[in-house]
């Protein structure tokens, strides 16, 4: 979302599982010790920027704050303009 102004967004989705079978799953997810910002190039007067320069570590710790938890959009509460 970040990265693309909002031009890029990830679905929402569910699963439905058979509970007679154990399942796991895992989230690989990656962190980025640095300020993320929207691409440049997907900027422009057709698209405004949408998200404020932010440090991802400090997102982490917003992330399950009562504010973030409250929040239609944790990211958009955290650095959305």
């Amino acid at each position: 979302m970040v990265w693309s102004n909002d031009r890029i967004c990830g679905c929402v989705h569910r699963v439905f599982m058979n509970t007679e079978v154990e399942r796991y799953s895992l989230g690989l997810l990656s962190y980025a010790g640095k300020v993320m910002e929207p691409e440049e190039k997907l900027v422009d007067e057709e698209h405004p920027l949408r998200y404020k320069p932010f440090d991802h570590y400090g997102y982490l710790r917003f992330f399950l704050t009562e504010e973030a938890v409250k929040a239609a959009s944790r990211i958009k509460a955290y650095c959305g303009i």
